[in-house]
């Protein structure tokens, strides 16, 4: 459990604001972390993070490394939905991280692409501010899971125009 808590710990120091993803016209601005950008390798193109994803699968080994989905694709995402996802942090103080969920329905890539997975923080440097620390593709929306003996499982909104109702993962 230490060693958990010195991961998070070293995590939390990294979320700083690495790449700038979207401003809305109101001002609020959404930030990829060093974590999302660096660690997890947001920085990089989609052509290397799908190498990267289909090697590992095709891998005899039991460990592989996560990569992000890259900024860029993030930065599409954020853009188009977020008005959904202010709404969504409403009652929320800053400081707590919501999932999100987006289906690609134009996804021509393999199924584990279908789907594309964010955290994002409500900062609690300054309002307005939104921080993504982490992100993935996966095949179904629930591969990221929040961890916290405190709180119980973090709420989990579907960005998809289908999804009307906002579901909780526990």
């Amino acid at each position: 459990m230490k060693m958990f808590q010195i991961l998070r710990s070293i995590i939390v120091e990294q979320a700083d604001m690495e790449d700038l993803l979207f401003i809305s016209p109101e001002g609020d601005s959404f930030y990829a972390s060093t974590h999302q950008t660096i660690d997890r390798m947001g920085n990089r193109n989609f052509n290397f993070i799908r190498s990267a994803i289909l090697d590992s699968i095709d891998s005899d080994t039991l460990t592989h490394e996560r990569v992000a989905v890259p900024n860029n694709i993030l930065s599409q995402v954020i853009e188009l939905k977020y008005r959904k996802i202010l709404n969504s942090f409403e009652g929320y103080p800053q400081g707590d991280r919501l999932k999100f969920v987006f289906r690609d329905e134009d996804n021509f890539d393999e199924e584990v692409f279908d789907y594309i997975e964010f955290i994002l923080e409500k900062s609690t440097r300054r309002d307005n501010l939104y921080v993504v620390p982490t992100s993935t593709y996966s095949l179904d929306g629930n591969y990221l899971r929040f961890f916290n003996k405190n709180k119980p499982q973090q709420k989990k909104v579907m960005l998809e125009n289908y999804f009307h109702i906002k579901t909780i993962v526990l």
